[in-house]
């Protein structure tokens, strides 16, 4: 808890209970914590459904995160220097290689797309890399680039015709969530399919194409729906999301708005 005078008590509250929770020591403080927050006066949260639960009837904002100038440098030097493969559609999936991010899903949706011009591009760790390697050396189409750097995971991103985040919402609990790697993908000015976790809709849905039922199925006829964008439109639509992240989501911007409502709400209780 961060005290803001003697009178105001800020606090993020970043964790949440069910779903993928895991059950630490750690988490079970957060007990502790949930039960102080009674005594806070307003909140930052990454997730409106922290502010609803656990600040009834007290202000929030939402800071869902931040991009910081080296990620919005080094993805537009990118994108400057970007050269697709015409003869293949390329589709990449990056981050923790979880089921809750949906990784057996488009592993089978991708069996699904027929075609030599499909690739299937993974990167990242989890439970699951063994699932891709083994997916890989079934289906030449697929390949696994295991953990890399950032900037060659930005790289990576920047040549990709589409960027999913398949984070699951219908059959685990993620209320609490937000898949911070959409910051990466969206300033990538590649298109992106994602779920509907949390505010991805009401906020970021004129800017993405949200995956209204999470099957594989829906997954592949999305991609199908996608790819038969003539390129120039994919291109603005990508360049339209990168355009709303440097404009709203860099951290100095972040850093306003929470300098501003902490300014607001010392002002309210005085």
């Amino acid at each position: 808890i961060l005290t803001i005078s003697s009178v105001l008590s800020m606090t993020f509250v970043m964790n949440y209970s069910g779903g993928i929770t895991p059950r630490t020591l750690l988490h079970r403080i957060d007990r502790l914590e949930n039960w102080l927050l009674r005594f806070v006066d307003g909140g930052i949260v990454i997730a409106d459904q922290m502010g609803k639960e656990n600040l009834p009837g007290r202000p929030y904002i939402r800071v869902d995160g931040g991009a910081s100038r080296f990620l919005v440098e080094e993805t537009g030097r990118l994108l400057a220097d970007r050269r697709l493969d015409e003869a293949h559609f390329t589709i990449v999936a990056t981050g923790s290689l979880s089921a809750h991010n949906g990784v057996r899903e488009i592993l089978t949706a991708f069996s699904q797309l027929e075609g030599s011009r499909y690739r299937l591009v993974f990167a990242g760790r989890g439970e699951l890399e063994s699932e891709i390697s083994a997916a890989a050396a079934q289906d030449p189409r697929i390949d696994f680039k295991g953990f890399l750097k950032t900037q060659d995971l930005l790289a990576l991103h920047a040549a990709a015709d589409l960027l999913v985040s398949m984070r699951v919402t219908q059959s685990i609990n993620t209320s609490y969530g937000f898949p911070s790697k959409t910051f990466e993908y969206l300033l990538s000015g590649v298109p992106v399919i994602t779920t509907a976790t949390g505010h991805m809709r009401s906020e970021y849905g004129p800017y993405c194409f949200i995956l209204e039922e999470e099957s594989p199925a829906a997954l592949a006829e999305l991609v199908r729906k996608i790819e038969r964008i003539a390129p120039a439109e994919r291109k603005r639509i990508g360049l339209a999301a990168r355009e709303f992240m440097v404009e709203n989501k860099i951290w100095e911007t972040q850093h306003k708005r929470i300098a501003e409502y902490v300014r607001s709400r010392t002002i309210a209780v005085c």
